[in-house]
């Protein structure tokens, strides 16, 4: 099963088209009943729909291989425009903080196109499954090409920078998705509270 949440409107139809040629899976799109901007070039759009996920160099205010103090990370359309916002209420801030002598906040912000590839690899945190494969007696974990890969992961979502999540789902959907994984996250997302 695949899960997109494209970001704009060359995503969409990037995975979209991807999502009518692939075969033998069940694939979800979940976009907006809105029209969508498209801020994404072609090629952009093409990576985030190959890998699903990219960091929007163009929002945030470090450079690329620059170590931020926060990363501010969105899944799905709406989410997307809420975290773009943030980064530029940020980049103003940090304009004042720069005038005034202080240092920016270094922000990056990343979107998730393939929300079940952030999960931790098959086994990862499973003590038992650690064991035996110290021990020799299981067979070592093969590349699972359903997740993202340690050094993709801490490229978008390095080590020691606490992570803010917008979610267009269930909080706990990506509650559950980020265990097994060493990073401090605040997921924001859809809480049941009841009837409608």
């Amino acid at each position: 099963v695949q899960v997109f949440f494209p970001a704009e409107a060359g995503s969409a139809v990037y995975l979209s088209d991807r999502a009518l040629r692939g075969t033998d899976k069940v694939v979800a799109l979940v976009i907006d009943k809105q029209p969508r901007k498209q801020f994404l070039t072609k090629d952009e759009a093409k990576e985030l729909g190959e890998t699903g996920a990219l960091v929007f160099d163009f929002a945030s205010t470090v450079k690329k291989g620059e170590k931020p103090d926060v990363v501010l990370a969105a899944c799905g359309g709406y989410h997307t425009d809420e975290v773009l916002a943030a980064s530029q209420i940020l980049k103003a801030f940090n304009a004042k903080l720069e005038g005034q002598g202080k240092k920016g906040i270094g922000v990056q912000v990343v979107n998730v196109a393939e929300p079940f590839k952030l999960r931790a690899k098959e086994g990862e945190g499973n003590l038992v499954m650690a064991a035996l494969r110290a021990t020799g007696r299981a067979a070592p974990e093969a590349p699972d090409p359903t997740v993202f890969d340690d050094a993709s992961f801490d490229k978008l979502f390095p080590k020691g920078a606490p992570v803010v999540m917008s979610f267009g789902g269930f909080k706990r959907t990506m509650d559950g998705l980020w265990q097994g994984r060493d990073r401090v996250v605040s997921n924001h997302g859809y809480i049941n509270q009841g009837t409608t």
